[in-house]
């Protein structure tokens, strides 16, 4: 659990309108919470990503995210690849902050870099299948940066146009306290 709320975090974005924080209730709702971001925010966007708090979506050919995404208008969903990031070492949160100070990462061959996160078109989606990934309306399916057809959460790790940069670990203080909380669901 983190010191500070999420809503005082993000304070100065929900008052510009741009974030809403929701409050599922419960352990293991990460579903849930899908399902209803699904329902009551899909209709009034074309693209919806699903990451965590400790997940960055990082654009690698293109300057914005919004601009790779116009590629894959005709699918339902661009699967984008993970890469762990771990501890460098740090046995405390490092001052510099979580970017700056967690730089080493897993090879792209490391196994849980076979795990993808899903941005999705909600008109084409039907529903959550896992954390990782969604059920589509026919016609429909999820693709890589490469085109490749994904149906379910593991695929091998393509990362040349788009990653995901997921910091798992942190450090040695930071990921006992993960542990404490347990699994999302």
């Amino acid at each position: 659990q983190s010191q500070v709320s999420l809503r005082a975090s993000l304070r100065e974005y929900i008052v510009k309108g741009w974030v809403v924080v929701v409050e599922i209730p419960g352990k293991a709702v990460q579903i849930a919470a899908y399902d209803h971001c699904l329902s009551a925010f899909g209709a009034q966007t074309r693209w919806l990503g699903f990451v965590d708090t400790d997940e960055f979506l990082v654009p690698k050919s293109m300057d914005s995210i919004k601009e790779l995404l116009r590629g894959y208008e005709d699918y339902g969903g661009l699967a984008v690849s993970s890469l762990f990031f771990g501890s460098n070492g740090h046995r405390q949160r490092p001052a510099e902050g979580q970017l700056a100070g967690y730089t080493l990462r897993t090879h792209p061959t490391f196994q849980e870099n076979t795990l993808v996160k899903s941005i999705v078109q909600p008109a084409r989606v039907l529903g959550p299948a896992s954390p990782h990934a969604f059920t589509y309306k026919d016609p429909y399916f999820c693709v890589n940066e490469r085109f490749l057809r994904v149906d379910n959460q593991a695929f091998p790790h393509y990362s040349e146009r788009i990653q995901l940069n997921h910091y798992f670990c942190r450090s040695l203080s930071e990921i006992r306290q993960k542990l404490q909380r347990g699994n999302s669901g």
